[in-house]
């Protein structure tokens, strides 16, 4: 096989034409690259539900991460009881430069935490709800992963 007949495959695979999505706060943010990226790729409706989880707990924020654990948990469950017709996974994000991310403190934007160096960029996400929404990934489900420049790196 050529490189080209390999793109060809490999764009046939992440082509979600006429295929329906449902997005998380998909006005705004992470959540409007994710749905323009699904857009791009053919997606012909956009549903805007839900949120994201996380794997780590401050603790002057413990319902907010207790919530979100339940949304990891939903997540696993969900993928198991819609086997095999639907895939259901999660992406978790770290820092990105949002449109909510110009009110954050200074010591917010501090990036030494992040082994990356740096705060995402809500486009860099999008890719990877592509390969998750499409056949790609066909045989990923109850996927809980990570997108956050390496901080949670120890969970």
């Amino acid at each position: 096989m050529t490189l080209a007949h390999g793109n060809d495959k490999l764009a046939a695979l992440h082509d979600l034409t006429g295929k329906v999505a449902l997005v998380t706060g998909g006005s705004r943010g992470i959540g409007r690259a994710i749905a323009q990226g699904l857009a791009e790729a053919g997606v012909g409706s956009i549903i805007n539900i839900g949120t994201a989880g996380s794997l780590m707990a401050s603790v002057n924020q413990l319902p907010y991460a207790c919530a979100k654990a339940g949304l990891n948990a939903l997540t696993i469950g969900l993928a198991e009881a819609f086997a095999p017709k639907v895939r259901v996974n999660a992406i978790l994000p770290g820092p990105f430069r949002t449109d909510s991310s110009k009110g954050w403190a200074p010591d917010d934007l501090d990036t030494s935490f992040v082994p990356l160096g740096r705060i995402g960029d809500a486009s860099e996400i999008a890719p990877l709800a592509v390969h998750l929404a499409s056949a790609a990934s066909s045989f990923t489900t109850g996927a809980i992963i990570r997108v956050d420049g390496g901080i949670t790196r120890k969970v």
